[in-house]
């Protein structure tokens, strides 16, 4: 029950700011139930009860058959409930659009230079109107291109994370208020397509950086002088935006057969030998004997275990008809692109988080991490990805590495033909190089380390797509490189 509160005050307090900061202007059409089911990965029943909320609250109205109405009108910028609302996020704005000074650079460089830009909807719009200079009420085509940039791209990884980053933003507010700094910036709206369409990419990353900076001084500038323009005004406390859950929830059954095929794979559980009872397990993972035995059967219908009768089961390399006969299941074909889209990913956003997280390491971390890695059972890139994590400033950035990188470790496990012995040395090798250049203070080789490793681990899985699982349309998934942007 509280768990169903929890989602419901979540949603609701989501939508109910993406509404006052003005992402839902007056009179647009709002979410129907279905699209908010899909957005926010919850029930019709949850959809339901916010949407008769915000019609109780005076957000909305509703239609026969149709989508509701937006109809709330105080998302005018100078309002004093929109300016509250904003600086009731100030630290979590910061956050956010600092963090986009790390991640969006590469990855619209990346999607940009092989789109066919003539193809996207909004493009004709965008540029005609980018010739007679932008005007304040055309801003809404720029984050429009970038979404059907991301979308074009066939990254699902991509477009969550943008749609995320969008909603949180606040942009409607920071161009649209009085005085706004990000006005200013509408003039560079020709450059912004003449670089995003050239085929330079090192030039379009420096000019994407460079122009994120801008935005990112912009915002921290105009919740400044907001700040010092309303001194008075009582604030509410304020509320972090919800970053966690980023991806679709996995239900705790899926979470077991992770965790055990990684461990199958890594060693942790040798090959022929008895993995703990199924009591034992439960106990161990907190669940019922029935979730437990689920995952186990599972387990047993990929090829990573043998079950006899009364005695248990041991684990075994996975044969590679196992393997082929595995990924026919529209499921597991479905969660194999889903991780060579997670890695590509990585392979873009890892170098600059890295480079990000870099200054926080410790002689100490180092020294704990070395030792870690050579442990039995360890996984070398996860022992140093989590080091990443705990070393970076923004939670933003935190939490979609940390989560992106949890999807990847067990399917690099899951969907790898390599046996546990060179899945670690190929780890190592990157690991070491990575901590070699931590204690040599060289910021952009441990970036260029850690990068290397997924878009090394990206082209050694798309080969065994095509090689062992026969997977064709895994060639159609373009190779990332961070390199290039060095």
């Amino acid at each position: 029950m509280e768990e169903s509160e929890g989602r419901f005050n979540r949603v609701y307090t989501d939508l109910k700011g993406r509404i006052i900061s003005g992402q839902f202007p007056a009179g647009s059409s709002f979410l129907s139930a279905e699209q908010l089911r899909q957005e926010y990965q919850i029930g019709f029943h949850t959809a339901r009860n916010v949407t008769a909320r915000l019609r109780e609250e005076g957000y909305i109205v509703s239609r026969n058959r149709k989508a509701p109405v937006v109809c709330w009108e105080g998302s005018v910028p100078s309002t004093h409930s929109a300016v509250c609302e904003v600086l009731s996020h100030r630290g979590s704005l910061l956050e956010l659009y600092e963090s986009l000074t790390v991640i969006l650079p590469p990855l619209l460089t990346f999607v940009s230079q092989s789109c066919d830009f003539w193809l996207l909807p909004h493009y004709a719009q965008l540029k005609k109107t980018a010739i007679r200079k932008m005007r304040p009420q055309n801003w809404r085509l720029l984050p429009l291109i970038c979404q059907e940039l991301f979308d074009a791209s066939g990254n699902p990884f991509f477009s969550e994370i943008y749609a995320r980053f969008h909603r949180y933003s606040h942009l409607p507010f920071f161009l649209e208020a009085e005085g706004s700094y990000l006005r200013e910036m509408l003039d560079d709206t020709e450059e912004f397509l003449s670089v995003l369409t050239s085929n330079h990419p090192k030039k379009k990353y420096d000019w994407l950086t460079a122009s994120q900076q801008r935005t990112a001084l912009a915002v921290h500038d105009t919740l400044y002088r907001l700040e010092k323009k309303y001194p008075s005004w009582h604030l509410p406390e304020e509320e972090p935006f919800q970053w966690t859950g980023l991806y679709e929830r996995t239900p705790v059954y899926v979470q077991i057969l992770q965790d055990l095929i990684t461990k199958i794979t890594t060693g942790a559980y040798p090959l022929e030998q008895y993995l703990p009872h199924e009591e034992d397990l439960a106990r161990e993972y907190g669940v019922a004997l029935t979730t437990l035995r689920k995952a186990m059967a599972e387990l047993r219908g990929m090829g990573y275990i043998r079950t006899y009768n009364v005695k248990g089961s041991i684990a075994q390399r996975r044969p590679v008809e196992a393997a082929r006969h595995t990924v026919q299941n529209p499921v597991h074909r479905q969660n194999a692109f889903r991780f060579l889209y997670a890695l590509q990913f990585l392979a873009l956003i890892a170098g600059p988080i890295a480079h990000r997280a870099a200054p926080g390491f410790t002689t100490k971390d180092l020294e704990e991490i070395e030792f870690q890695v050579q442990q039995p059972g360890a996984v070398p890139i996860t022992v140093l990805a989590d080091a990443i994590s705990r070393n970076l400033d923004l939670e933003p950035l935190r939490v979609i590495f940390r989560e992106t990188e949890h999807l990847v470790r067990w399917s690099y496990c899951a969907f790898s033909e390599r046996n546990a012995g060179q899945q670690k040395r190929h780890m190592l090798t990157h690991v070491q190089s990575a901590l070699n250049a931590l204690k040599a203070s060289d910021k952009d080789s441990f970036a260029n380390a850690v990068a290397g490793y997924y878009s090394n681990a990206f082209s050694q899985i798309c080969a065994q797509y095509v090689q062992y699982y026969k997977i064709k349309d895994a060639k159609s998934i373009v190779s990332p490189s961070y390199e290039w942007l060095q």
